[in-house]
């Protein structure tokens, strides 16, 4: 039963993997295809390509509030990463 559950949780994870491998290289192919338009909400960004690695709140720039970093889930250093920054409407700006 442990090994059963242990299983489970293995398929789970591999799962959630693919699934965000899967998204980062969409987002990608999304930018280089200029399909990524500015303006874009948050919220549909978030809907399309999941969740960030992390988004960091910018207090210092005027048109930008924060930024999040899109990354393949299991390259750390040899893989594009993909910053998109985000205005106080959570409106994609950059």
């Amino acid at each position: 039963m442990l090994l059963e559950r242990l299983g489970d949780s293995q398929h789970e994870i591999e799962d959630y993997i693919e699934e965000q491998r899967d998204s980062f290289f969409k987002l990608r192919d999304d930018i280089k295809n200029n399909r990524l338009k500015i303006g874009i909400p948050k919220r549909k960004i978030l809907s399309i390509y999941g969740e960030p690695i992390f988004c960091k709140d910018i207090a210092n720039e005027t048109d930008v509030k924060e930024t999040c970093l899109y990354r393949h889930p299991l390259q750390y250093f040899s893989t594009d990463m993909i910053y998109l920054k985000f205005d106080k409407e959570q409106n994609l700006c950059s």
